[in-house]
């Protein structure tokens, strides 16, 4: 019987010895500490054993040491001890801070439970400790993280309820708005209770919507869709038919919002009123195309009668040095100015979407040299040369283009290169053609004017942008470079200059030669 109380007892104390967790046996009488694992030994001496040694307190009572190691809190837990010993109801306690010897805090959770023998008597208490320092600190490490990213969303929140724009989160569940500013309230017309939590397709209207030019438009919900499907817009003109029937112009920019997985959750729309800049921007566009069309007619008869008038000087000599002079100044100012009207209609052409392009085959080459020769009768005093790289003067580069239209767009780049740069200097227009870009030709013109100044570099093909550098003598509404690039992108190609103040500038064009379908 001894034998099998011995076994007992030794895997008894192997048990305890595996538990991950402080484990004691005191004494229910004097409260004498009667064995411990070694998680409760390293409890003792991380927070009441001077010593260092915790097995050295095994076998004596509580109130021997436990005052000499813990003097502030020894009483109060001598205390419950007793009270668990005589009462006989277990004591349990949750994130017991207990301060470390060498000045850490550390956390316990630990019970004290009462062990009875055969009769009932309270003979023993058991101590479970388990060291929560971690977790606990993991966790208030979370609940601040938790408490920054609440603060950090109501901040953005309450930034983005004071926005002049309209913004609109969109699930991709169900469609359903999940936020919208005041802004988005007061630009669709809808109050802002009715617009969160509903469908965004309840908001849409099924009629078609026009802008101010009466041209049918994308309504404002179509971006969203779009977003919805993965695709991003920028700066996208969009109509809003509010509920009283009133049509809003709005500038609209939408994306898609993807999670960790990369799968679409849901859209995000940005938009802002613009009705009134484009009806503003209507109105100067029917001033400047009937201020174009009223202007057109008068040139045209002075171009006319100067050209008759140079005729008949050049047949009967019957004008002196000065007069024939004078008939060309009038045909060249004539030229310039019927120049300005036609940038004028173009611009209010593309501004109204009625400029379109009559592209056909035609040979570059010979385009170019067209151009050039157009040219020539302004150029007095600047040398004009066609650089064709790879090329025969012969060679054709075949070509579905505007032709007119590419014309004007080497027209423009050569008045600026003539208008620019000094009397004498060369001025080079060219062309390429390479194996490895069969498809594409490269133009070019060059000259060694003025140049560019760096800082204004990006802002040179804005519309009635004028250079810094430039003399004020010299006319030009800043529309030739703003509407060659406008005629060069409607032709799917590209352009950019490099300049160097001082030096002069050379401006590229890379025009795309197929059909583009």
């Amino acid at each position: 019987m001894d034998s099998q109380a011995s076994v007992a007892d030794e895997y008894a104390a192997i048990m305890l010895a595996q538990v991950p967790a402080g484990e004691a046996l005191f004494d229910a009488g004097d409260l004498r500490l009667l064995a411990a694992n070694k998680l409760f030994c390293r409890f003792l001496e991380i927070h009441h054993a001077p010593s260092g040694d915790a097995t050295t307190v095994i076998g004596y009572p509580l109130a021997e040491w436990l005052p000499a190691a813990y003097p502030v809190g020894a009483t109060a837990l001598i205390a419950i001890f007793r009270t668990v010993a005589e009462t006989g109801r277990p004591y349990q306690t949750e994130e017991y801070a207990a301060p470390a010897l060498n000045g850490s805090q550390m956390y316990w959770n630990w019970s004290l439970h009462p062990v009875r023998n055969e009769d009932g008597h309270i003979v023993q208490l058991i101590f479970h400790g388990s060291d929560v320092t971690a977790h606990l600190l993991a966790r208030q490490q979370a609940k601040q993280a938790q408490t920054s990213l609440t603060n950090e969303r109501a901040r953005f929140r309450a930034i983005l309820d004071q926005l002049p724009e309209g913004i609109l989160l969109v699930e991709a569940t169900d469609g359903s708005i999940s936020y919208a500013n005041t802004s988005a309230a007061t630009i669709l017309g809808i109050a802002l209770q009715e617009l969160v939590g509903v469908s965004f397709h309840q908001h849409a209207r099924t009629h078609a919507a026009h802008d101010v030019y009466n041209r049918q438009a994308l309504p404002w919900d179509f971006a969203i869709i779009n977003a919805l499907l993965g695709k991003t817009a920028s700066s996208q003109e969009t109509v809003v038919v509010k509920p009283d029937g009133n049509t809003l112009i709005m500038l609209s920019s939408s994306a898609p919002l993807y999670n960790e997985e990369h799968s679409i959750t849901g859209a995000v729309i940005v938009f802002q009123d613009i009705t009134a800049q484009k009806m503003i921007e209507r109105q100067k566009n029917a001033f400047l195309s009937l201020a174009s069309h009223e202007l057109r007619t008068p040139i045209t008869a002075i171009m006319g009668f100067a050209e008759i008038l140079q005729m008949l000087a050049a047949q009967e000599k019957g004008l002196n040095a000065l007069g024939q002079r004078a008939i060309a100044q009038i045909v060249t100012q004539s030229d310039h100015l019927t120049r300005l009207i036609e940038e004028m209609f173009d611009l209010t052409r593309l501004e109204s979407a009625q400029l379109s392009l009559d592209c056909t085959w035609h040979d570059l080459h010979a385009t170019l040299k067209k151009a050039i020769e157009s040219q020539e009768i302004t150029a007095r005093g600047h040398s004009i040369r066609l650089a064709a790289k790879s090329l025969a003067a012969t060679s054709s580069v075949m070509g579905y283009f505007d032709e007119q239209r590419v014309i004007q767009i080497v027209n423009n780049l050569l008045s600026n290169a003539i208008k620019y740069s000094s009397n004498g200097s060369e001025i080079e227009v060219g062309l390429q053609r390479t194996p490895e870009r069969p498809d594409e030709a490269l133009i070019w013109v060059q000259d060694h004017g003025i140049g560019i100044p760096p800082n204004e570099m990006h802002l040179i093909f804005q519309r009635f942008h004028r250079a810094s550098n430039l003399d004020k003598s010299m006319s030009g509404l800043g529309l030739g470079l703003y509407l060659v690039k406008e005629l060069v992108t409607r032709h799917k190609g590209r352009v950019w200059v490099e300049s160097r103040e001082g030096e002069g500038s050379t401006f590229y064009i890379l025009l795309p030669l197929k059909r583009k379908t």
